[in-house]
């Protein structure tokens, strides 16, 4: 394996067979970084770990085995992204079929480089627990695959660029050593609270906290509730009632779902709750705005 390759992949036990990984995976390189998708599913045949001298983060497609991480087993949480620092331990706790994975791989010293250039702080240490990650980020690692695969002249140029901008963000993002990037007194904040609120939509039915969606707008919880409040007139809290309320509102015009999974879907906690909520904020039960909308 060559030194680029051995940066990104590591020593120990690598749950894919590095001698002919092309016939497993996509695989996507520039100077500093790649991505890696699966083609297709994959066995994780064995509990094993491997570390590399590159940062890892890793985004689970589908469920997958729970992750040893410095000897503590973490529960997969699919469809957010977890970051493996440079030499940090890490790999499958246990055996498991058909798993589906996308892993975007920087060089240290290139991540080093723009953090310092960010923050003033070249060495980096993640968190490392799965986090929410917004639609701008995942856009970025869509197109930076969509280029990979199809090689246009330029591709080189493009994919280095889209990967500065992925790191960018990964480093604004995510929980670590590095301060908070804004503060409420030089925030300007239309295009972070729209990135947020995209999110919301997006992501309504699945569970989330004010830390999460606080990241994707790059503040801190307590500024951005404030922020939020003050460009939409509610707390984001009510503004993800709402979103839930009018989908419900949606899925209740058809025959299609039952109430049951029409509260699922919304990501009620259960029926009861929802119908209650339901009829506080649109003044009758789920199964009577059905009914006078269908009869």
């Amino acid at each position: 394996m060559n030194d680029p390759m051995k940066e990104f992949f590591g020593e120990g036990s690598n749950p894919f067979p590095l001698t002919d990984i092309q016939q497993f995976v996509d695989l996507y390189t520039t100077k500093h970084s790649a991505i890696i998708s699966t083609k297709n599913s994959f066995d994780f045949l064995q509990e094993d770990t491997h570390a590399h001298q590159g940062y890892e983060f890793l985004l689970p497609m589908n469920n997958m085995p729970p992750i040893l991480l410095d000897n503590r087993k973490l529960g997969i949480d699919s469809n957010r992204i977890i970051p493996f620092n440079s030499w940090q331990e890490h790999g499958p706790a246990k055996q498991q079929k058909g798993s589906q994975l996308m892993s975007f791989q920087v060089r240290k010293d290139y991540l080093s480089t723009i953090a310092y250039n960010m923050f003033g702080i070249s060495e980096v240490s993640f968190a490392g627990e799965f986090r929410v990650i917004g639609n701008e980020l995942k856009d970025l690692l869509r197109a930076f695959l969509s280029e990979g695969r199809n090689q246009q002249p330029g591709s080189d140029f493009i994919m280095e660029s889209i990967s500065t901008h992925i790191i960018v963000l990964l480093l604004r993002q995510l929980k670590s050593n590095l301060p908070t990037l804004v503060t409420e007194s030089n925030y300007c904040g239309d295009y972070h609270i729209r990135n947020a609120i995209d999110f919301m939509v997006d992501n309504y039915s699945t569970p989330f906290s004010i830390e999460d969606i606080a990241r994707i707008a790059a503040l801190s919880p307590y500024h951005f509730i404030r922020i939020f409040k003050s460009q939409t007139g509610v707390t984001p809290h009510k503004y993800l009632l709402h979103i839930k309320i009018e989908k419900a509102k949606q899925f209740l015009r058809s025959k299609d779902l039952t109430i049951t999974e029409i509260a699922d879907r919304c990501g009620f906690n259960n029926v009861n709750h929802f119908s209650t909520t339901f009829k506080k904020h649109v003044g009758v039960t789920p199964s009577k705005y059905r009914k006078d909308f269908l009869y």
